[in-house]
This record gives structure tokens, sequence and C-alpha cells, in this order.
């Protein structure tokens, strides 16, 4: 990845002779971006719901209000 270098950089992170991570292999920061992916989705169900927007264009008008929060 282009962009990849400059962030891995600017964090620190130790890499290996190819460029990669060295701790590529652990599945911990996947697992838990999914868990987060799950519980903002769950949570913008429910402030969905409790709006009382059951219309698209409610829905839109909603996910935009929740995005710029």
């Amino acid at each position: 990845m282009v962009l990849s270098d400059p962030w891995m950089t600017a964090s620190g992170l130790a890499r290996g002779a190819d460029g990669k991570p060295l701790n590529s292999s652990n599945p911990r920061p996947f697992i838990l971006s999914a868990i987060s992916a799950i519980v903002v989705a769950g949570m913008m169900r429910h402030m969905l719901a409790a709006s009382g927007a059951t219309s698209i264009s409610l829905g839109a008008i909603a996910g935009f209000g929740i995005e710029t929060l």
C-alpha cells in the first residue's frame, strides 16, 4: 500500500525486512474492529428506532446527523 508507509513511520510501528509490520499475524485488531463495528451498528439502529425514522429519507437524515456528531 502506497499510503501505509508514512502512517507506519509516524506511529513508530516495527517492520520486518519485507516492510510489513512484525505483528501482522496477530488477529486481535481485526477482531476488535469487527466487534466495534457491530456495536456502532447496533447503537445506530437503536437511535433510529427511538427517533421514529421509518422511511429511507428520515433514516438518511438521521444517519447524517449521527455522522456529524
